[in-house]
């Protein structure tokens, strides 16, 4: 694997990893969730990372690795990284890049738009938007109702540079200030807690620095050896992921995994609360395997719903409002 500091090239290796995770996954997916994040190393070296996103964990698929001293820019890699893993996706397939809010970029919005995919971006809370041609522009906040409450609304954001847009305002119990977030997608089609996915990769984070990869203690600071070290814990974070979920598949059955040596059919009930995460749960199942020098010959991805963080909260916009 070759990666030259400075050149916006993608490796075919990465391809394959989204080619993979997709050939894993059982059925066509009408859906997959992308995150698009970064993580350093020592203030030395940035990575920047799209992951797909699954079972509270996220799968590393593509990352360009910056150098942190001078910084370079970051917004000219994410459009290329997406730029490259986008002939990869069936355009039957719905496609949501979630972004936090130092990436919420209007060159990014747009250059996501144009693939075909659809943008959620969080912003600060005082936004503006305009519900309706004969409404005034009011700030996105001031729609909500106080804590407890959320909804979806359709206008158009922002003042200077008008962008059509669903917005999605949540103000959590406990939480200090609320969620504004804005999206491409219809507001039939938005799903107002599926920015709560974006912390996975937060999880998937930890997983590579304390939670078994131990990417912490690595002395690699060169980009181009810090590039092929990520492609194993890539790897790695695939095939965890595979293997468990093989594993929680036949919990669930009340069957031994080793048993269970097809994706099991529709509807499969949810696995009980995990007390490991699924990259920790593919490891030791992956350890124990090579330990009797014998792996699994099928494992597949199979989705599951994420936590809803509407539950206990009033809706100012019921749907078909």
């Amino acid at each position: 694997m070759r990666y030259r500091p400075g050149r916006m090239r993608l490796n075919h290796t990465q391809l394959v990893l989204l080619t993979w995770v997709l050939a894993l996954w059982v059925g066509r997916p009408r859906q997959l969730v992308l995150a698009l994040d970064a993580t350093q190393r020592r203030d030395q070296v940035v990575v920047l990372v799209v992951s797909v996103l699954y079972r509270h964990q996220a799968i590393p698929i593509a990352w360009p690795v910056l150098r942190g001293q001078p910084p370079e820019a970051w917004l000219p890699h994410c459009r290329h990284l997406l730029t490259c893993l986008a002939p990869v996706v069936s355009r039957a397939t719905t496609v949501q890049v979630l972004c936090d809010a130092g990436l919420n970029s209007h060159k990014l919005w747009t250059h996501i738009v144009a693939l075909g995919w659809h943008p959620v971006m969080r912003y600060q809370t005082h936004i503006t938007l305009q519900t309706g041609p004969d409404t005034p522009r009011v700030p996105a906040v001031s729609l909500l109702e106080g804590v407890g409450t959320y909804g979806v609304w359709e206008g158009v954001a922002f003042r200077d540079n008008p962008r059509p847009c669903t917005l999605v305002a949540l103000h959590g119990r406990g939480h200090h200030e609320p969620w504004v977030l804005l999206t491409s997608l219809p507001k039939a089609q938005t799903d107002p807690s599926r920015y709560a996915w974006r912390h996975w990769i937060e999880q998937n984070f930890r997983g590579w620095k304390s939670g078994g990869l131990r990417w912490q203690r690595t002395r690699r600071l060169d980009p181009q050896r810090t590039a092929r070290h990520l492609l194993v814990i890539a790897v790695t974070s695939l095939l965890a992921a595979a293997y468990a979920t093989r594993h929680e598949d036949a919990c669930v059955l009340g069957r031994s995994p080793r048993y269970l040596r097809h994706p099991p059919p529709d509807p499969v009930p949810r696995p009980p609360p995990r007390v490991l995460s699924i990259l920790k749960q593919g490891l030791i199942l992956l350890r124990a395997c090579l330990a009797r020098g014998r792996l699994w010959a099928r494992v597949w991805l199979r989705p599951l719903p994420g936590p809803d963080k509407t539950v206990g909260l009033r809706c100012l916009t019921p749907q078909g409002a």
